[in-house]
């Protein structure tokens, strides 16, 4: 497949998946978006309207049927990511499936094993690591800038004025562990290179039921992390990793890296010298004033995946790393209801639903 561009069908059209993913893939030139799937007629006809060439089908079912069809991307709501993904890989193609990757324990092994079956590429939305932002931290991180880690803390908050049914109950796929702390795993998971192990966490209801969190992580050799989450907050998206000779500091709605001092800057020099390792993105920043809705990281992350399916390369985060996530997901769960810290299952107890 090499060198070709792929046909690609959309599982979802709902508010995130219009902005972006539709808009993506549409205009990728390596990919011909050939149908999408809503169950809301509504959503299906506006998404229709941004992308005419596309058949359009009322159930995702119907849709895997297609022959030509080399890849699909799972935009749905969250307690169909599971069963579509396994329908998907029964249908033997490759999936890009936003997360999480399930809502149950017991689901998280059928996804494993018909991934495993099917010998396709399937990759996890994790889109947070591919920020440009993030991935500059990555690299800073790996020369050691900072030296030996000490801490991380990480918050990740929005306000939406409403948000569809299913996102306001855990039962449907809702509640900020799900939808937000997902990510913050992920992250960390990502640029400390090591595994989540235990979770302790508190959770409470503001505006709807488990939109808030706040959480202590504990990792493999690694450092300990503190993280607050919520869909009832002002907008921030921030991240600070303290090590012994600095600390870094990422803000991915402000397009910005900092590497700061061990102390504050006192002096003039200094405070120019702070000012001078502010890593703004000045492109990024009048992308956001000029479209507030140009996120790199959607595109980013959709790119490495369609390259995946063309160069038949494993990606990562692959459904493997999908698994560990929701993994650390449900131990949150468990702690906020026992108030303990909770261990996650080793990784090859993830194939087995009773590890969970």
């Amino acid at each position: 497949m090499r060198g070709q561009s792929i046909n690609v069908a959309l599982l979802g059209c709902g508010r995130i998946a219009t902005w972006f993913h539709l808009e993506i893939l549409h205009r990728h030139p390596l990919v011909q978006l050939v149908a999408i799937a809503d169950a809301n007629q509504d959503a299906l006809q506006r998404a229709k309207t941004k992308a005419p060439q596309a058949n359009t089908f009322l159930r995702y079912e119907d849709l895997l049927q297609i022959d030509d069809l080399d890849a699909v991307v799972i935009c749905l709501p969250t307690h169909l990511h599971a069963a579509a993904a396994i329908a998907a890989f029964e249908a033997k193609k490759h999936v890009y499936l936003e997360k999480p990757l399930a809502i149950s324990p017991s689901e998280v092994p059928q996804v494993l094993h018909a991934w495993e079956a099917s010998h396709c590429i399937g990759m996890i939305g994790f889109n947070g690591r591919f920020h440009p932002v993030i991935q500059q931290a990555k690299e800073m991180l790996d020369r050691q800038v900072i030296g030996p880690i000490t801490a991380v803390q990480t918050v990740h908050t929005s306000f939406a004025k409403s948000l569809p049914d299913w996102k306001k109950s855990r039962e449907s796929g809702g509640g900020v562990l799900l939808d937000l702390a997902s990510h913050q795993f992920d992250l960390l998971a990502f640029l400390l290179n090591t595994p989540v192990t235990e979770v302790m966490a508190s959770v409470w209801s503001q505006r709807f039921e488990q939109d808030s969190a706040m959480l202590q992580i504990r990792s493999h050799h690694g450092p300990p992390a503190q993280v607050f989450v919520s869909n009832s907050a002002a907008v921030e998206n921030r991240l600070e990793i303290i090590g012994e000779r600095g600390r870094i500091v990422t803000d991915r709605f402000a397009s910005t890296v900092r590497v700061l001092p061990t102390q504050p800057a006192y002096s003039r020099v200094d405070r120019t010298r702070e000012l001078c390792r502010d890593s703004v993105s000045l492109v990024s920043k009048l992308k956001k004033i000029i479209a507030p809705t140009a996120e790199p990281s959607y595109r980013l992350a959709l790119d490495y995946f369609i390259n995946c399916v063309r160069e038949s390369r494993t990606p990562s985060p692959d459904i493997r790393d999908g698994c560990k996530n929701i993994a650390a997901v449900f131990a949150a769960e468990k702690s906020a209801k026992t108030g303990q810290w909770i261990k996650l299952p080793a990784e090859d107890e993830l194939g087995a639903s009773c590890a969970f």
